[in-house]
């Protein structure tokens, strides 16, 4: 598993353009981690610096192995916001399905830098290889407008990600700027709303207070009738949907 880990973050490294493919995944709610609090705080964002891109790195892991990924991430949070150039931010996502870490960056190549460094590729990956039933999925986005630090109440992300030809993104663009203010002014729990893109997709990026209600969003007026009827005649494909509960340390 460790060869392979480290093959995935190769091909990342040389496609980051391009991207790697995602997984399809349907929208399971409801998932449950055990960790110990840190007996310090650690830092969760560098408040001063804006993100410009963002690394998802997604993982298959078992339930009965969570705790200990878990751990692994809280070890080395404040080593990456504190020694990696240009890192903002760093986030474990949870789902039944699998585990996200959402890294932010400043831009687009210092996150494809940190995937080179010894904090990546030897501390981090030597201790999370083997507990990973799947290749890891890594995505690389830049954000369409440079974003602010998460609210402190951010509890949960509910990321959907658009098959939209290049000819049409700047239609999609200005269907998401169109209903942004709408949507942290009338969505219950709305706290964040950012557009990422790259080559192979583009992806909203929504903020909440808690899981249920990003699962109540998609069910709202504004996202049924305004956003998806406009959104629509511009995919490629059926959008990718996955809502992530925010691990709280």
């Amino acid at each position: 598993m460790n060869n392979v880990l480290k093959n995935a973050i190769a091909l990342a490294i040389v496609i980051t353009a391009v991207g790697c493919k995602s997984q399809t995944s349907k929208n399971k709610l409801s998932m449950a981690i055990e960790s110990k609090k840190p007996k310090t705080e650690i830092k969760n964002e560098k408040s001063m610096e804006k993100t410009g891109a963002f690394l998802e790195i997604t993982l298959k892991i078992k339930k009965v192995n969570r705790p200990k990924a878990a751990g692994i991430y809280v070890k080395y949070k404040e080593a990456f916001l504190t020694k990696i150039d240009g890192a903002t931010s760093k986030e474990l996502l949870m789902r039944d399905e699998d585990v996200q870490v959402l890294h932010g960056f400043q831009n687009e190549a210092q996150a494809t830098a940190y995937l080179k460094t010894a904090l990546f590729t030897k501390d981090v990956v030597g201790e999370l290889a083997l507990l990973l039933t799947a290749d890891p999925e890594i995505r690389i986005y830049t954000a369409a407008f440079l974003t602010n630090k998460q609210p402190l109440n951010t509890g949960a992300f509910l990321q959907i990600s658009l098959k939209v030809a290049a000819v049409n993104r700047l239609k999609a663009g200005d269907v998401y700027s169109k209903y942004k203010t709408p949507f942290l002014t009338k969505i219950d729990g709305a706290v964040s709303k950012d557009l990422i893109k790259r080559t192979d997709d583009v992806q909203v990026l929504h903020g909440f207070e808690t899981q249920e209600q990003a699962k109540a969003y998609l069910s709202s007026q504004l996202f049924t009738k305004d956003i998806v009827g406009e959104l629509g005649p511009l995919l490629l494909e059926e959008p990718e949907i996955r809502i992530y509960s925010i691990f709280k340390q």
